[in-house]
């Protein structure tokens, strides 16, 4: 922690979990995260639309997620913000939560994060990146891949 201030959730979640982002944020997204916002660093992996050339909710970039996170859909977890990603991924095998509020969202991950804590390598997808790409132009496209650590 810096000066008293909270860490943000990616960093919250070490060393029980390893999170990872998905975003269909603007080019200049990594920038940010790398310099304004130094978060970076706490994504492993960072699957960016821009770079990849996907884009929620297709199919193809949760699945270069999964590869990169090297778990399986039913081993992974996916919350967001808009219902088509969430259906998209609960179609891969993924389990899907709806992001509705911060609270929400935090409770529903520390749950599945107990639960695989029982069950092994489990992964997990969350939103919070909604609240950081928000700060950058007013746009909520992101979501995290938590991966747990057994």
């Amino acid at each position: 922690r810096s000066r008293g201030r909270r860490q943000p959730p990616p960093r919250q979640l070490r060393p029980r979990a390893r999170v990872g982002l998905i975003s269909n944020a603007w080019p200049e997204i990594r920038g940010l995260l790398e310099t304004e916002w130094s978060l970076a660093d706490a994504f492993e992996p960072l699957v960016l639309s821009a770079e990849v050339g996907l884009i929620k909710p297709d199919p193809r970039i949760f699945h270069l997620a999964l590869e990169r996170a090297q778990v399986e859909p039913s081993q992974a977890a996916f919350v967001d913000d808009f219902p088509e990603n969430v259906e998209a991924a609960a179609a891969l095998g993924m389990r899907a939560v709806l992001f509705r509020t911060t609270d929400q969202a935090q409770e529903e991950v520390a749950r599945l994060i107990e639960g695989a804590a029982v069950r092994r390598d489990v992964t997990g997808f969350a939103s919070w990146a909604r609240r950081v790409v928000a700060r950058g132009r007013g746009r909520r496209e992101g979501s995290e891949i938590v991966r747990l650590r057994a």
